[in-house]
């Protein structure tokens, strides 16, 4: 397919996309989108912030500051108010929650009560490290919609990106030592207890506060405990993409591409999209996760961004594998075929809030790639 055509389908996917943040807005008012299940008519969603409550703000973010929507402004202020109640949570999501939301607002405009609120947030989560296990836990007070998995002896694999967007952030505002090598630790830590020798990872472990013992090691969301779980894998290539974008290290570009490696030789599905889990026998009949590839997706355009990767053929497929799961038509859903929790039967084939924030972001960023003539 030529360049022209190739840029004008970008162009509508993006307005096919922006087009329904209203019409989602206009649904949930001033609550938290979290999925639409492909058989139902309305988005299921929670008035308290969820985990990816923060994604949803900086879709309306980015709604926002361009058509200076007043309806899109009240609903912000609102999702705001409530986030903020959420700043002292222990809680690892809150990483996710207050970079997507008053980081971003921080950015677009400029007001110093964000950047106090972020910061604060991110002390909160240097706080959490804990310097046996070499992580940051998930805490006493994580909330997962659907799970009860919370505690100071628990870590996942995308903690290291859950929490070090944040950190990240927070140094590069500050320029204190304190938020990058906490950051920078827990992605070691990670790479070295959560990632087997084949690059691919697990995803859960449960350890010892107080030593650092690791008491064992299963996946909560894949198929099986020694499987690889697909959101998982597509988390961890995000963590090493923000490693790389914030450090150039060539180690996080090496593992990095392992890691894609492994994800590209093992989907079985015959498009990027892969299965929930890597490893689910097709006898089961494994639902899809768009969600997965759109996180990849985010960390492709990083990593190209910043020179760790250079197949820009892949960057192609990897949009064209996106739209036939892309809804054209006026119903109130972005992104289908995306699988949150397979186990517990909850959202496994669905529009998830934060896959669809993850395609904006990488279509976005591709455009912006694209219109520079690379």
């Amino acid at each position: 397919m030529d360049e022209v055509t190739y840029k004008r389908n970008i162009n509508e996917a993006i307005l096919s996309i922006t087009s329904k943040i209203y019409s989602i807005e206009h649904e949930c008012r001033t609550n938290f989108p979290y999925y639409r299940e492909e058989n139902k008519l309305k988005w299921f969603y929670t008035e308290s912030c969820n985990w990816s409550g923060g994604h949803w703000a900086s879709m309306l973010l980015m709604t926002d500051s361009k058509h200076d929507d007043n309806k899109v402004h009240v609903t912000l202020d609102n999702i705001f108010h409530k986030i903020k109640l959420r700043m002292y949570d222990s809680d690892i999501f809150t990483g996710f929650i207050f970079y997507y939301s008053y980081a971003r607002r921080f950015e677009i405009y400029g007001r110093y009560n964000d950047l106090e609120i972020a910061l604060e947030v991110a002390d909160n989560l240097v706080s959490m490290y804990n310097k046996n296990i070499g992580l940051i836990p998930l805490g006493n007070e994580c909330k997962v919609l659907g799970t009860d998995i919370h505690g100071n002896n628990l870590a996942a694999v995308d903690g290291s990106i859950i929490a070090n967007i944040l950190l990240y952030w927070a140094y590069d505002k500050t320029k204190k030592k304190k938020y990058l090598d906490t950051a920078l630790n827990n992605l070691n830590n990670t790479i070295r207890i959560f990632m087997r020798e084949d690059y691919s990872v697990t995803h859960m472990i449960e350890f010892v506060p107080y030593s650092g013992t690791i008491i064992r090691k299963w996946n909560n969301l894949g198929y099986s405990s020694d499987s690889t779980w697909s959101r998982g894998q597509a988390w961890f290539l995000l963590a090493l993409a923000y490693g790389y974008r914030h450090t150039h290290n060539p180690e996080y570009q090496r593992i990095y591409l392992q890691a894609l490696n492994f994800y590209l030789k093992n989907n079985n599905n015959s498009s990027m999209v892969p299965f929930y889990d890597l490893d689910a026998p097709m006898a089961t009949l494994p639902p899809l996760d768009t969600s997965a590839l759109a996180i990849l997706a985010e960390s492709y355009i990083i990593m190209l961004f910043n020179q760790g990767t250079q197949d820009e053929e892949l960057l192609r497929e990897i949009f064209y594998s996106f739209t036939p799961y892309i809804d054209s038509s006026m119903q109130n859903y972005i992104l289908n075929h995306g699988c949150f929790d397979k186990p517990r039967n909850v959202a496994t084939n669905a529009d998830l809030i934060y896959s669809d924030y993850y395609l904006l972001s990488f279509l976005l960023h591709l455009k912006n790639y694209l219109s520079k003539g690379k």
